[in-house]
């Protein structure tokens, strides 16, 4: 008979006991206890360094100065590259006695920027422990400037100029001249009274059409050519037998817009006249005395001389 072998007991491996025997439980408790260590110090930390903060803040002698700054989203970049920046500040008209541990701060700085007519609407202010408040808002951009005669605020001045935006709102600054070298789109001959600074121009006025075509000549890459828009004969009031817009470029040239945008009658649409203008001024012509009518056939050239209305400023 053949000897039965006896199985033999398998040897248990180091640690597959109770976790009581393994000392898993202790090992466990130990991890655990320094979490919570660590947690009640972060916490702690925390705790005391804004004690500190509110410490520091409640003490008498710590009062920053305040100083404004902007804060320029994307889009903006126009505030610094046109050097606005200092200007828009300028206008903000601060307390002396504004403090920057003062409650209602933030919602004076709001107030103070909305009122200076530079912005559209106030998006957010924030305030730093060195004093700093930034102040983030949807800003207005100067497209043109407007000949006048009316409503300006210096009283030694007759005549001057006054930017607007591309919604016609009157934008702060007046400026007694503003030569055709400046780059700037001047408009010449509106006889509507300017609104006051931070409002817009009334719809159907002769300021109103002119906003509009300075908008949709200020998006074009050829704005810089153009140096002002004469509106003396808007809608004919002048002579119903000239043409009522004219452009004027910065060599001298005439160009015929016709008549207001919308109300075109036998004439070519914006959009036409826009692109003629660009193949008139992209060829870069040497004659300075020209005239570009642009009518329903294109546009044809007139040699003869050019009457300077709008440097003239008419009204």
């Amino acid at each position: 008979m053949s000897r039965r072998r006896r199985k033999k007991k398998a040897i248990p491996d180091q640690g597959s006991g109770s976790p009581d025997e393994s000392g898993c439980g202790l090992v466990d408790w130990r991890t655990t206890a320094s979490a919570l260590g660590v947690l009640v110090l972060v916490t702690g930390a925390v705790m005391g360094l804004e004690r500190l903060r509110q410490y520091v803040l409640t003490r008498p002698d710590f009062d920053p100065p305040v100083k404004l700054d902007l804060v320029c989203q994307p889009g903006n970049q126009w505030i610094d590259d046109e050097g606005w920046r200092p200007r828009i500040l300028s206008a903000i008209e601060m307390p002396k006695s504004a403090q920057w541990r003062d409650a209602d701060l933030l919602a004076e700085v709001a107030r103070r920027m909305e009122a200076t007519g530079w912005v559209a609407q106030v998006r957010q202010v924030t305030k730093e422990m060195n004093g700093v408040v930034r102040v983030d808002c949807d800003y207005r951009r100067p497209i043109a400037m407007i000949y006048t005669r009316q409503g300006l605020s210096n009283s030694s001045w007759s005549e001057g100029f006054i930017p607007i935006d591309a919604d016609g709102v009157r934008l702060p600054e007046e400026y007694g001249s503003v030569g055709s070298e400046a780059g700037w789109i001047r408009i010449f001959g509106v006889r509507t009274a300017p609104p006051p600074v931070g409002r817009s121009y009334d719809r159907q006025t002769d300021a109103e059409a002119a906003v509009r075509l300075a908008r949709l000549i200020f998006q074009q890459p050829f704005a810089v050519q153009i140096s002002a828009i004469d509106m003396a004969n808007y809608r004919g009031r002048r002579d119903r037998n000239q043409e009522h817009i004219v452009l004027r470029t910065r060599r001298g040239g005439e160009i015929i817009w016709g008549s207001a945008i919308g109300e075109e009658c036998e004439e070519l649409d914006p959009a036409a006249k826009i692109r003629n203008i660009a193949l008139f001024l992209d060829r870069g012509d040497p004659q300075a005395q020209v005239i570009v009518h642009l009518d329903r056939n294109g546009w044809r050239e007139i040699q003869r001389p050019v009457v300077q209305t709008a440097d003239s400023r008419s009204s």
